[in-house]
């Protein structure tokens, strides 16, 4: 077995782990061999480093490369960081009463998007769960991925509603394909968006883990950068060989 990088899966418990490179990673239970293309995260931080609990504006600062936003009467927070079954998440609530059903909006890519062309398709995922309160007075929760131009305005944006409940976070990952639609595209960002009932009160936390945008149809296992080092992320190529001392008999079966 080879692979020129780390990389990660869940192991029989769904425990994330990560395989050192050049370690085989057996998945699942029973356990199988996990053999899987290369592949970026274009998500810079899947870790959530650089976010400060608290409340935003007072002290609590969002992820770096994300933002987290809300409309006249909400409260934004930053609840807290921690790991559930390996996996680095981050706890984001919203609460309270706003005029009408304008979307509060966490963003992912925040300080420029990943860069894209019309026509290019990515699947874009991520885990999300309830962690806090109920999703009373919530009209809808989407999963978008923002187009934008050359001058940073919004093109076009997909927009899948979901349901998140209180399941563990492994379970709960959402993975959509987005192909580039607009001619003047040239970034785009992934979004969680927030709708309330206008003129009602809601307080609900999400907790989101492993954000991630690969290029192409499929997704495939999380891509995670180091510890402390956010930034785009790859993973090489894992590769089966077999090489028996006096080389391959002309004819024969080979079994795994």
């Amino acid at each position: 077995y080879a692979r020129a990088s780390a990389a990660t899966g869940f192991d029989g418990a769904g425990t994330l782990f990560e395989a050192a490179a050049g370690t085989p990673r057996l998945v699942q239970a029973p356990p199988v061999l996990l053999v899987e293309r290369a592949a970026q995260n274009l998500c810079a931080n899947p870790r959530f480093a650089g976010g400060t609990a608290g409340t935003i504006g007072s002290g609590g600062v969002a992820p770096s490369d994300m933002e987290m936003t809300g409309n006249a009467g909400i409260t934004r927070q930053v609840v807290g960081f921690g790991t559930e079954d390996g996996i680095p998440y981050a706890d984001f609530r919203w609460f309270g009463t706003q005029a009408n059903s304008s979307v509060n909006i966490l963003t992912f890519n925040a300080s420029g998007g990943w860069v894209c062309s019309p026509g290019q398709v990515f699947a874009v995922g991520l885990c999300v769960r309830l962690a806090a309160g109920s999703l009373a007075n919530i009209t809808n929760i989407r999963y978008r991925v923002q187009e934008r131009n050359g001058t940073s305005q919004t093109t076009t944006s997909s927009k899948t509603p979901f349901t998140p409940d209180a399941s563990p976070l492994r379970g709960q990952r959402r993975v959509e394909t987005h192909t580039v639609s607009m001619a003047t595209t040239n970034n785009a960002r992934l979004q969680i968006t927030i709708a309330p009932v206008a003129n009602q009160p809601f307080d609900l936390t999400l907790r989101v883990g492993l954000p991630q945008v690969e290029a192409g149809p499929v997704a495939t296992s999380a891509i995670l950068p180091p510890a402390g080092s956010p930034g785009v992320s790859s993973r090489a190529a894992g590769s089966l060989l077999h090489a028996p001392a006096g080389g391959l008999p002309p004819a024969g079966t080979l079994l795994f």
